[in-house]
């Protein structure tokens, strides 16, 4: 950074004016930015302060959010695959009722009982509700 005196005799407050030569690719070249140089006052020093705690809660906030969210996807990873086991569970459950019916129809059609709402085995039938 270069310092430099101002040359302008009224306009500004602060006797000197910083330049910062800034490379910005595919612009063509660097620019300059000139920014003052606050003077050394309480005021300055106080808004100083005020801003790097304001800076220091907002950065601490957004790093809370961070892990409340990082906990969360745990929490959702864990409760999806215990839904998948579920979902498997019961796909074979459902498969294995279907084996059964599929079996229980073809008991009835060698029996020759067509119809019938008798079990395979030739007992009585449970009662209806």
């Amino acid at each position: 950074m270069i310092w430099l005196q101002s040359c302008n005799a009224g306009g500004s407050t602060s006797p000197f004016v910083a330049v910062k030569k800034i490379s910005m690719p595919g612009r063509g070249g660097a620019r300059k930015r000139v920014a003052e140089v606050p003077p050394e006052d309480g005021d300055y020093q106080l808004k100083r302060q005020r801003n790097n705690a304001a800076v220091n809660k907002t950065r601490q906030k957004k790093r809370q959010e961070e892990t409340d969210t990082a906990v969360r996807v745990d929490e959702m990873r864990k409760e999806n695959a215990k839904l998948e086991r579920k979902v498997e569970s019961l796909q074979r459950e459902l498969q294995f009722l279907k084996e059964m019916f599929v079996a229980y129809a073809n008991n009835n059609k060698k029996d020759g009982a067509g119809g019938s709402d008798q079990p395979p085995s030739g007992g009585p039938a449970a009662p209806s509700s």
